[in-house]
């Protein structure tokens, strides 16, 4: 999708299934930010926009919970899907099945399987965190990251990393993810190879409270530009 500007009345013109197919991936494997996202268009500005995905980012719970596809839900989530897409309210005490929410997003112009999927999301932020990719990790190996994690991480050289970096950039993942429970995030076209290491070492000593902070704020530096590469200035 690099390179396709859409202006803004494009964007708030767009179908529920337009605006996730172009914005659903601005912040990692997260349809659920598009889904939010699209529910309060239309947008005076791109600023605006751009500011629904990084409030709706800090909003979230540290960690959150799944939905039971098919089955009684949380409450909470079905009142979200329903506020957002459907433009209604259930009453929070009512479970949602997600054969309910189905037709309604249908009805808008969604393809079903994608809805499915979007039901399926977790929404901490921990788990905003678990869905990024290692940098120079095995799916940058194998030619298997998402075509926007793919620019970035050769934005930031990390495709010429020496023989010495790639190993010590390996062990240092691994060590994070340990401590952690998530991987290292840090936005890649801001940084170039050495200033990733340098701050992969550093961060490595911080709390988890502090890194689940530092994470999401790169992952919000990360949302801006995806967007501000998607939608007219």
């Amino acid at each position: 999708m690099a390179g396709l500007l859409y202006l803004l009345e494009e964007v708030n013109g767009l179908t529920v299934q337009e605006f996730m197919q172009v914005f659903g991936n601005v912040v990692e494997d997260r349809p659920g930010v598009a889904a939010h996202v699209a529910a309060l268009r239309p947008f005076s500005g791109v600023e605006q926009l751009t500011d629904a995905a990084l409030l709706y980012l800090d909003t979230l719970p540290l960690d959150g919970k799944r939905f039971q596809g098919g089955v009684k839900g949380d409450p909470s989530l079905g009142q979200y899907f329903c506020r957002c897409v459907c433009n209604q309210a259930i009453p929070t005490e009512q479970p949602l099945l997600l054969v309910m929410i189905v037709p309604t997003f249908a009805d808008r112009g969604c393809n079903v399987n994608m809805i499915t999927d979007t039901c399926l999301f977790h929404t901490g932020k921990e788990e905003v965190l678990r869905c990024h990719p290692d940098l120079a990790g095995r799916l940058s190996e194998e030619g298997k990251l998402t075509a926007e994690s793919a620019r970035e991480q050769h934005a930031a050289g990390l495709h010429k990393l020496t023989l010495e970096n790639k190993r010590d950039i390996d062990q240092l993942n691994k060590r994070y993810k340990e401590k952690f429970g998530f991987p290292f995030v840090i936005c890649a076209r801001e940084n170039k190879a050495n200033a990733i290491l340098l701050g992969l070492k550093r961060r490595l000593d911080n709390s988890k409270e502090s890194e689940l902070e530092e994470g999401i704020q790169e992952v919000k530096k990360i949302c801006r530009l995806r967007i501000c590469e998607l939608v007219s200035q």
